[in-house]
């Protein structure tokens, strides 16, 4: 049965004809016939895939030989042994029948059995047309397989052919189905034929896939079948194995011996080609393909190739080879398509596409729509008519199209005559106005040619600027003239027409003639008219009817009438006219009359005055040639010479047509002009109500500007000054009259109101708060409303702190810098920053230090230091006397700067003064020494240091100094003698000089020695000697005699001279008295000036009103004991007149020398010590003063709020003060110390010494001294109190002045940025001004240089000045616009960081304001517990509430500072808008400039020169007009002016501050050390 399937497929897939040769596509006459591949197996050698193979692992099998059961010979199946493995590439291998090769699946004991299936595939590489499947299994046949197959290679797994011992039940098909003619033949069978299990090796199953099917016998017409052998794959499903039915034991060895084997797997068939190809090959991508011949391809060669599609494609068969036949595209395409509806109609089914040359069909055999073939041998030629024009796009062989009516043109594109607009209806006819047109229409667009001032598409209308539209008028509408300010115009009805008329019937008529090279004269005139001489080439001028303002005859014909003889043409005749620097010559433009060749004849010259006339010359714009007319003022007709005429020629009429006013007939080329804003008039030549010439005196030419008088009145429309109403003044009424303020810009009449100034003077207005603020404040006033006196000056004027005061000048007696700000206090006229060294409150003192005149006239005569010599001065610290300069000098210590002893002193040392120079009053000549060694001035014979002893060889030390001793050299044992002058002898020689031998001696014959008498002068000798000694005891009882009982001359002489040194009576010691009654005098006079002092300080001080009482306790105890001081001088005074001094002493210094020295120096002691208590009473003066003012003011509530802005500004130098304060402190307890201790020395030291020389009414003197003491004592304690407190109070208001100080930091910053905003803007008001200075100077050095100008030499210097002038004011106005544009990059950031600081400041503010309130209840606590030290503690108070205050001003300040930032703003804006019209401007000079650099010389310069001027003067007039650079640079000064004021009173408050300083040091010196005594 297999064998007999397979050869039937054969026969039916060979060819019928046998002698076909199958491999040839076209036979030997080149005839297409059908080929075929060969026949072949197309399994072999392709690798097939199977599903399961065993070996993988390796296993064992035991194949079944004969009997039924298991094989005794086993083998093994492993994948990776070469000689063991079964793969599936033995399925298609080449292999013997003898040693065979195949496929094995692993067994049933790895799980292979129903319903498990095995699947081999074979993928064949493209589709073939399969004839059998055939399978050789080397095991026995399974019981269920199956072969499936797929048409194409993505195509579903079709089933091919079922085997089954059970196909209902495994496969659910029945067994043997037998098909019917016209049933699908494409069905899959399934058989048991093959399922048996014998035999056990090499069963045969061969599928022939025609088998059973009707339609085998006809393949070539079975489209179904030819499908159904079609194959690209091929897959064998092994279902279930054939079992002997011993598997159900599940032995291993028998399940060993199930498995599919498969030894041959064969495929036969043809690779499909259809017919169309021989044989197959791999293609340019390797695959598998046919290779086509019969103009197929494709890889069965299923399809035409793209233009073989002339019938549809076919396959090949045995009697028809069904070539693919190429299209007919008449050459035209290369691109083709199968119509299937094409070939049914025309049997050709091929549709060319693009097809060229404009041709069209399915063969591209005919032209396109709309195109045409004039020439088979050309393309096509598009028709191209008109759509609009044509009646149909078609047009015939020659291309011409078929036109509608009105239309034109071989493609119908055009209009005809007289036709325009070409449209979908045709062409329309012409409408063109023949005044304004000058032929018919454009025939495509219908818009007519207009004349020249004639627009529209009818020319129909006039072009903006013109007016009266006129067949005869050239130009087709007359221009407008209106001076040059508006183009709108048009016919006015009230004017009519005027001939201006001269006919000669009565004379020339006031024409004139002048031949070239002569002179004016009247014309040769006739009845006929005025004979004209060609050949001298006349020129007639028209009278002055024909002159003036022409304007009317603008467009308008001027006639003049000839007389010539027949046949003879008229003259040429030039009209020339002349007027405003223009002139222009006309030719004649027309020329009428009869022709009469045997008459004379009239004959007409026409000239159209108008621009458009063909011979004028030099042209001219519509505009000047008007203005021309509009001042004539020379008309001329020029008869130049031509061919000699044949008789007189005479000029019979001129005649000029005009207008004038009246209503007929109608002169319609009259305008009436639309004037724009700020003009008025028919013709716009005159100024609208509040409006100017741009140009004053400009006339009507002159452009009109708006008045610029901000609603304040009316400007003179010709010169355009302003009529100021409303309380303003200024060329443009922009500001208010002086007295008065206010926004002139507003317009309204109460804009400016009157000031609120002292005497209405000028005032101002803030613009961020509104606020009015006087700017001409009386002298020596000043502020807002000049409420407080300006800086120089002290008072009240509005009694804003008590009574109204004016304001007087301050009186610093020339001791302060005159330019420097708060040189005084304001309200007390105290002045605070005196110079030259002086003090006071009027500067007229000497600071402490220095001495002098403060009232000198020059600086080098007023207050000079004190320079005290440190070693002579009790301290560098301590003061001079302010007027003389004496300083405090150490005892015994003189000269105005303690730089040398007194006289009587010597050796200066520090601390210690001079010493005593001791000069023996005997043996000195004078009390003074030398100021280093203290060597004295000796008498004649006087030695030592202090005169105090004889020399060698002298004796008698007395007031006349020593005497010369005279010893004998022969019996003197020395040259120095005794006292009394006797000389020690030698032995043997005796007498005061030593010059005899003594008694019982002699002279030795040599002379050299006495020698002794012999015994027995010895008795005489021991007499001698008893009588001595009772004169020697005499002597004594003299010596030691009463002082006090009365001296007598005593003349004791022991031996030959008599004694020295006795007294001769009573008398004085020679100027001693004078001297010390001198001293005594100036000590009375000292504590005088002290106690008048006191006494003015004690009325300063209110003590008779209700001043401090502890001051003024004090003040009296001081008094007190100055009054006891200076009655114990005077007593002193009245003893020492009285007293009675030995005129001399004993040689040796006496307590009376000693006493009168210590008396110098204690008068002078206390001189000094009356100066310091008046310092010191002076000091507690200043104290009680300073306490009573703060107090004052704190319990009126009127301390300076404004104080605490400076204070944070110079927390610096308040730190400074306060350090110099704790100096001055530390330098006062030690001044105080010494003035008590210097009391105390005095009150010791006096009384005893005034005790020894008074008489017993001494006693009350040293009472008093002791008094003195006590009070000084006490004045100690006070002053040590003061100190105290002084201390306590500067320690807590440091504490609280660096803990609100420190807090105000950023307002300084704020300060100092709106400071230098303030400085940058008045730069650039600056710049501006000189940028306004530049110009008005250009200005005038053009009108000087008018003058000069037509010299070639001024032209020169004219240019080199311009060109200075235009370099340096470009280049500074350049550098000062960009100095406003630096600005402006500042101005936005400093008003934003001024905005954010004062933010900070408020917080800081209100945190100040709180410590502030606590430090208040803390000092009030202190004044409930100390009520008795008010005046110190309610100072301290004060500062306090100051803060408490000042928290108040910080928060005024905050909102000064926002509105400092609005302000920068506004100045940022205004400075921009500076900057914009500054650059306008610097455009303006730089093309004036230019000009006036390129004039040219030859050109008039007047005109030049007036062209300039009225440039510079718009320039000028913009910059002063309002809402220019001049209105904002008054605003930026305003501003500047604001922030002035504003500084100066920052400058107020700080003086002020300082003056509080001032007052805190006088405080701090004056304040107790404790509060014992106080309740």
């Amino acid at each position: 049965m297999a064998a007999a399937a397979l050869l039937l497929g054969l026969a039916l897939l060979a060819p019928r004809a046998a002698g076909a040769g199958m491999g040839a596509c076209y036979d030997g006459a080149g005839r297409p016939q059908r080929c075929l591949p060969v026949f072949e197996n197309a399994a072999f050698g392709r690798l097939a895939q199977a599903s399961h193979t065993c070996g993988s692992p390796p296993e064992d099998f035991c194949p079944h030989v004969g009997a039924a059961g298991a094989g005794a010979h086993c083998q093994r199946c492993d994948a990776a042994d070469p000689q063991r493995h079964h793969n599936a590439s033995y399925l298609t291998d080449f292999h013997s029948q003898d040693e065979s090769t195949w496929w094995q699946s692993p067994s049933m004991a790895f799980g292979v059995q129903y319903p498990t299936s095995v699947n081999i595939t074979l993928r064949l590489g493209k589709a073939y047309e399969i004839t059998y499947v055939r399978l050789k299994f080397h095991t026995s046949r399974p019981e269920s397989f199956a072969i499936y197959k797929r048409s194409r290679a993505d195509g579903p797994w079709e089933p091919y052919q079922f085997y089954s011992a059970s196909c209902q039940k495994t496969y659910g098909r029945p067994e043997g189905q037998y098909l019917r003619p016209g049933e699908d033949e494409r069905v899959a069978f399934c058989t048991s034929e093959f399922s048996d299990i014998s035999p056990l090796s090499g069963g045969n199953v061969a599928f022939s896939t025609l088998e059973g099917r009707p339609s085998a016998y006809n393949f070539e017409e079975s489209p179904g079948l030819q499908e159904w052998v079609t194959s690209t794959e091929l897959l064998i499903s092994l279902d279930r194995l054939n079992t002997f039915g011993d598997d159900i034991f599940k032995d291993p060895k028998v399940l060993q011996s199930y498995y599919y084997a498969v030894s041959d797997f064969s495929v036969g068939g043809r690779c499909k080609c259809n017919g169309h190809a021989s044989e197959c090959g791999p293609d340019v991508a390797g695959q598998l393909a046919c290779r086509c011949q019969h103009n197929t391809t494709g890889t069965d060669c299923e399809r035409c190739l793209p233009f073989f599609q002339d019938r549809p494609w076919a396959r090949g068969t045995a009697e028809a080879a069904h070539e693919c036949l190429p299209c007919n595209c008449s050459g035209r395409s290369e691109e083709c398509t199968f119509d299937r509806e094409l070939f049914r109609s025309t049997g050709h089914g091929g549709r060319c596409h693009h097809c060229r040359d404009h041709t069209a069909g399915p063969h591209c055999e005919r032209c396109q729509e709309n195109f045409y073939h004039w020439d088979p041998r050309m393309p096509c030629q598009p028709c191209d008519c008109q759509s609009a024009g044509s009646l149909h796009l078609q047009c015939d062989d020659t291309g011409t199209c078929a036109c509608k009516p009105t239309v034109t043109g071989w493609k119908c594109d055009r209009c005809l005559p007289g036709f325009h607009s070409l449209s979908e209806g045709g062409c329309r006819p012409c409408t063109c106005n023949p005044a304004g047109s000058l032929d018919t229409c454009d025939p495509r667009s219908g818009r007519c040619p207009c004349k020249e001032n004639v627009e529209g598409n009818l020319c129909d209308r006039c072009r903006p600027g013109t007016f009266n539209l006129q067949p005869h008028n050239p130009a087709g509408c007359s221009s407008c003239f209106c001076y040059g300010h508006s183009k709108v115009c048009a016919s006015t009805a009230q004017f009519q027409v005027h001939h201006i008329l001269s006919d000669f019937h009565q004379g020339a008529e006031g024409w004139w003639a002048r031949s070239v090279g002569g002179s004016e004269h009247p014309p040769q005139w006739s009845p006929n008219g005025v004979l004209l001489s060609p050949e001298d080439e006349e020129e007639l001028t028209a009278p002055e009817k024909f002159l003036g303002d022409q304007r009317f005859s603008y467009g308008q014909p001027l006639i003049l009438t000839f007389r010539v003889p027949p046949g003879d043409s008229p003259l040429p005749v030039q009209l020339r006219l002349e007027g405003t620097g223009l002139a222009l010559s006309l030719r004649h433009s027309s020329l009428s009359g009869p022709q009469d060749a045997g008459h004379p004849r009239e004959v007409e010259l026409r000239f159209h005055l108008q621009e458009t006339s063909e011979d004028v010359a030099p042209p001219l714009p519509p505009f000047h040639f008007q203005r021309l007319l509009a001042n004539l003022t020379s008309l001329r007709l020029r008869v130049s010479p031509g061919p000699s005429p044949a008789g007189p020629v005479f000029l019979t009429e001129v005649r000029l047509t005009s207008a004038r006013p009246g209503l007929s007939p109608p002169a319609s080329w009259v305008e009436i002009c639309s004037c724009p804003t700020g003009y008025t008039g028919q013709f716009c030549e005159s100024c609208a109500p509040g409006y100017k010439r741009e140009m004053p005196q400009g006339g009507p030419y002159a452009s009109c500007v708006p008045c610029t008088c901000n609603q304040h009145g009316t400007c003179d429309p010709n010169t355009g000054i302003c009529v100021c109403s409303h309380h303003t003044e200024g060329p443009s009424c922009e500001r208010c009259l002086p007295g008065f303020y206010g926004n002139p810009f507003a317009g309204q009449a109460d804009d400016c109101q009157p000031c609120p100034c002292p005497g209405q003077s000028a005032c101002t207005t803030i613009p961020e708060s509104r606020e009015v603020v006087c700017t001409h404040c009386p002298p020596g006033q000043r502020g807002r409303r000049c409420e407080v006196c300006d800086d120089g000056f002290f008072g009240d004027p509005l009694g804003l702190f008590g009574h109204p005061q004016p304001c007087h000048q301050c009186q610093c007696s020339g001791n302060v810098d005159p330019n420097a700000v708060g040189n005084c206090d304001p309200l007390s006229g105290h002045c605070l920053r005196c110079l030259h060294n002086t003090t006071g409150d009027h500067c007229e003192h000497c600071q402490e230090g220095f001495y002098g005149s403060a009232l000198a006239p020059r600086p080098a005569d007023k207050c000079m230091p004190c320079s005290c010599h440190p070693q002579g001065s009790v301290s560098e610290q301590m003061p001079c006397d302010p007027v003389t300069g004496q300083c405090s000098c150490l005892p015994h210590v003189t000269a105005r700067d303690c730089s040398r002893c007194y006289p009587g002193f010597f050796d200066l040392q520090p601390g210690r003064g001079c010493r005593s120079c001791k000069c023996h009053p005997l043996g000195s000549q004078e009390d003074q020494c030398h100021p280093k060694t203290g060597q004295c001035t000796c008498r004649p014979g006087v030695t030592g240091q202090a005169c105090d002893r004889c020399q060698l060889g002298f004796f008698g030390f007395s007031i006349k100094g020593c005497r010369a001793c005279r010893c004998s050299p022969l019996g003197a044992a020395s040259a120095q003698c005794h006292e009394n002058g006797t000389c020690v002898c030698r032995p043997g020689f005796e007498g005061y000089k030593c010059d005899r031998c003594h008694d019982n001696f002699f002279l030795t014959a040599d002379g050299t020695h006495c020698q002794q008498c012999p015994s027995c002068y010895a008795l005489v000798k021991e007499e001698a000697a008893k009588l001595k000694a009772r004169l020697t005891l005499t002597e004594g009882w003299l010596q030691g005699s009463d002082c006090g009982s009365p001296w007598g001359p005593l003349d004791i002489l022991l031996g030959e001279a008599p004694r020295g040194d006795v007294y001769q009576g009573h008398h004085l010691l020679p100027g001693a008295r004078e001297a010390f009654l001198e001293q005594m005098m100036s000590l009375e006079g000292a504590v005088k000036a002290a106690r008048e002092q006191l006494q003015r300080l004690n009325k300063g001080a209110r003590c008779a009103q209700a001043g401090s009482q502890k001051t003024c306790t004090q003040l009296a105890d001081l008094e007190a004991v100055l009054e006891s001081s200076e009655e114990e001088i005077l007593h002193a005074a009245a003893i020492l007149a009285s007293l009675e001094i030995p005129q001399e002493g004993p040689s040796q210094p006496t307590k009376w020398s000693h006493l009168a020295t210590e008396a110098r120096a204690l008068a002078r002691s206390h001189r000094d010590t009356a100066t310091k208590i008046a310092a010191t009473a002076w000091r507690a003066l200043l104290a009680s003063n300073t306490s009573y003012a703060l107090l004052w003011n704190l319990l009126e509530g009127r301390v300076a709020l404004e104080t605490q802005r400076d204070l944070e500004d110079r927390y610096q130098e308040v730190q400074a003060a306060q350090k110099a304060l704790r100096t001055a402190v530390a330098e006062v307890l030690p001044e105080a110390e010494s003035v008590l201790a210097t009391v105390q020395q005095v009150g010791a030291d006096t009384a005893p010494y005034l005790a020894l020389l008074a008489s017993p009414g001494a006693l009350p003197q040293k009472s008093r001294a002791e008094d003195l003491g006590l009070k000084a004592k006490a004045l100690e304690k006070t002053v040590a109190s003061w100190q105290h407190m002084a201390t306590e109070a500067a320690r807590t208001l440091q504490t609280a002045a660096q803990a609100t100080l420190r807090q105000t930091e950023p307002l300084t910053k704020l300060h100092q940025e709106a400071r230098a905003a303030l400085t940058q803007a008045s730069s650039s008001v600056q710049a501006a001004t000189v940028t306004v200075m530049g110009a008005r100077t250009l200005l005038a050095d053009l009108e000087g240089m008018k003058l000069q100008f037509p010299r070639p030499k001024d032209q020169a210097a004219l240019q080199r000045k311009a060109d200075s002038v235009s370099d340096r004011l470009l280049a500074d106005t350049r550098k000062k616009t960009k100095q406003a544009e630096r600005m402006l990059g500042n101005a936005a950031p400093l008003s934003s960081s001024a905005k954010k600081k004062g933010r900070e400041a408020e917080v800081l503010a209100k945190d100040s304001a709180k410590l502030a309130k606590a430090l208040l209840r803390e000092r009030k606590q202190a004044h409930r517990r100390a009520s008795r030290l008010t005046s110190q503690t309610q100072a301290t108070l004060q500062q306090a509430s100051q803060q408490v205050l000042a928290s108040e001003a910080r928060r005024q300040e905050l909102e000064e500072a926002e509105r400092v930032g609005a302000g920068l703003s506004e100045m940022e804006q205004q400075i921009r808008e500076s900057r914009i019209s500054l650059e306008k401007d610097i455009e303006t000079l730089s093309e004036l400039l230019a000009r006036l650099g390129s004039l040219d010389t030859h050109q008039a310069p007047a005109q030049a020169l007036n062209e300039t001027q009225w440039a510079l003067e718009r320039l000028r007039l913009q910059l002063g007009s309002p809402g220019s650079l001049q209105r904002k640079l008054s605003l930026l000064e305003q501003e500047s002016q604001q922030q002035e004021l504003q500084i100066q009173g920052f400058e107020s408050d700080l003086a002020e501050i300082r003056a509080d300083k001032q007052n805190l040091e006088a405080i701090l010196h004056s304040l107790p050390e404790n509060c014992a005594s106080w309740q």
